[in-house]
């Protein structure tokens, strides 16, 4: 995510883990991604769009599924 800015911008990737966290708990919640399980050995989460949020992308309702959740 941050290759494009090389060296210039100094940006610690785990100040972003929070945010990044949160935005993926709101999709959960409203039930538009799911977490995959995972057996890597680095316990790396991996995330799948679900069936309702394909729709609402589709639909471009997405940003009303996250508010009504």
């Amino acid at each position: 995510m941050l290759d494009g800015f090389g060296s210039s911008m100094r940006v610690n990737p785990g100040v972003l883990l929070i945010p990044i966290r949160e935005g993926l708990q709101r999709l959960e919640h409203a039930n538009l991604v799911m977490q995959m399980a995972s057996s890597n050995v680095d316990s790396s989460s991996r995330w799948r769009i679900t069936k309702t949020g394909e729709e609402a992308l589709a639909a471009g309702d997405a940003a009303a599924k996250l508010a009504a959740s």
